[in-house]
């Protein structure tokens, strides 16, 4: 399960599209709900796109080498205990960190939001808008400020003062001034700063993109093979989380010095390599509930030589044009599921998981989302479901009650419970000049409370009683 210690991530915006201002800190699951056009989807485009710049602003310069000035024992505090050469290195790589990933957010935030420039990305009539994060753990922020006439502005801390605590490789703990590699020092660092993995987004109308995806990994097979030759290659430029939604479904993440275990071999001559040996995977919980509980079946292409995707149940093979609009729309998350996505440490983003499912789904989606946040994974989920949101109540309950000690049936102890600092709720309210994120209250002993949903239910019941009233009184009088 999750480290209670985990390093908290904050995420701020002001003027940012529709949202007038907003603050949240990303719980392993996050929340967002609130009217159409609120900004919810601008929120979690934001983080995810954090994540991804902000992890590839640390990748590891695999053939670097630190020396250690003295052997410490049990561990090394990096760059305290390296030679002055390799702090001077150290410290001039992480205060290059923060102005890397501005330029990069610069360059790619435009295109995420669809957009040529930065310019309507400011609310309303607004000059300038900011967006921001910061983490606790070690403490780190950047945040960036655009304006109109002034282009971008950023400030940074804390990239400069990170020191990292990484356990001697028992190949080195008995050797003078031992030499340490990026694969023995950047797990820990990534790890140790609070980074987010490999980053998912499943958008919003996921099914219909997935109709697109046989063009595209058929086209990426034959660019493999050649045999385009010279010919110009025409195809619908997607950008932004659709483009890395495609994409995610013919390429491996960027990180897989995390989905791996480090194996050192030392040789008879004292040489020493470095290879990489899967983990031995076991049967995924979350896949298993979705394909048993839900789907009823699984969804994968016939082979990568033709990349239809078909829906395979009870020896039938239908394919996925076929099938019912609610389980297209999961069909994104059991291919990730089947290939071992998302993994402990990762970000996974799902917009409006109960489209187009029954609302019995709709509560499963919401279990299927605490297991995954169990096993680690981080979600951040847009809904307007008030079952999703009720569902999830009930596993904060269920948390509170096996605390106590009480034994539900009916439930994984260890999968389905949760508890209350591993949920954030936040509500996106509209007012005039925009709409502001609220973080909604968990009250221990009810859970979270329903009163947006709520309040449209007595919205409708108002009006119901009063043609219901209507009805009666004419049902009274003489008939015309």
């Amino acid at each position: 399960m999750r480290d209670p210690g985990s390093p908290q991530i904050w995420y701020t915006v002001e003027n940012f599209g529709p949202i007038r201002h907003g603050e949240l800190a990303l719980a392993p699951l996050t929340i967002f709900i609130g009217p159409n056009g609120s900004g919810k989807t601008y929120m979690a485009t934001l983080v995810y796109l954090f994540a991804r710049v902000m992890a590839a602003g640390v990748r590891p310069r695999w053939y670097e080498e630190w020396t250690v000035a003295e052997t410490p024992g049990e561990s090394i505090i990096i760059p305290d205990m390296l030679t002055r050469q390799s702090q001077k290195r150290w410290q001039e790589w992480f205060s290059e960190i923060p102005s890397g990933v501005a330029v990069q957010i610069e360059r790619l935030l435009p295109g995420y939001f669809g957009q040529e420039s930065a310019d309507p990305l400011a609310y309303g009539r607004s000059n300038s808008f900011q967006i921001g994060f910061q983490r606790s753990e070690p403490p780190v922020s950047l945040h960036g400020k655009w304006h109109r006439s002034q282009g971008w502005q950023w400030e940074w801390k804390g990239f400069d003062q990170i020191r990292l605590e990484v356990p001697t490789p028992s190949r080195l703990q008995d050797k003078r001034r031992p030499r340490l590699t990026w694969l023995d020092i950047y797990p820990t660092l990534f790890r140790a700063l609070g980074l987010l993995g490999n980053t998912y987004f499943l958008p919003a109308a996921r099914a219909g993109l997935l109709q697109g995806w046989r063009v595209l990994a058929g086209m990426a097979i034959r660019i493999v093979r050649r045999e385009f030759g010279l010919r110009a290659i025409e195809a619908t430029p997607y950008s932004g989380v659709v483009g890395d939604f495609l994409l995610t479904l013919v390429e491996p993440g960027p990180f897989p010095f995390l989905e791996e275990d480090i194996v050192v071999i030392e040789t008879a001559t004292g040489e020493v390599t470095i290879e990489r040996a899967a983990r031995e995977r076991g049967k995924n919980p979350a896949l298993s509930f979705l394909e048993e509980d839900i789907l009823h079946g699984y969804v994968d292409w016939i082979s990568p030589e033709d990349p239809q995707l078909l829906f395979y149940q009870d020896g039938m093979r239908i394919p996925l044009t076929a099938v019912s609009s609610g389980l297209a729309e999961l069909a994104p998350l059991d291919l990730l599921l089947r290939r071992g996505r998302p993994r402990r440490g990762d970000l996974l983003v799902i917009e409006e998981p109960e489209a187009h499912l029954h609302p019995e789904n709709q509560r499963r989606i919401a279990t299927l989302m605490v297991r995954l946040a169990r096993m680690g994974v981080y979600v951040l989920c847009t809904t307007h479901s008030d079952i999703i949101l009720h569902q999830v109540s009930n596993h904060l309950l269920l948390g509170e009650a096996l605390q106590k000690g009480y034994e539900i049936p009916g439930f994984d102890p260890d999968l389905d419970r949760l508890d209350y600092n591993e949920v954030g709720v936040y509500l996106f309210r509209m007012e005039e000049g925009g709409s502001i994120v609220e973080p909604v209250r968990l009250e221990p002993g009810f859970g979270i409370p329903q009163d947006e949903f709520v309040r449209v239910a007595e919205a409708i019941g108002s009006q119901t009683y009063a043609l219901l009233d209507i009805l009666e009184t004419a049902a009274e009088g003489s008939p015309r």
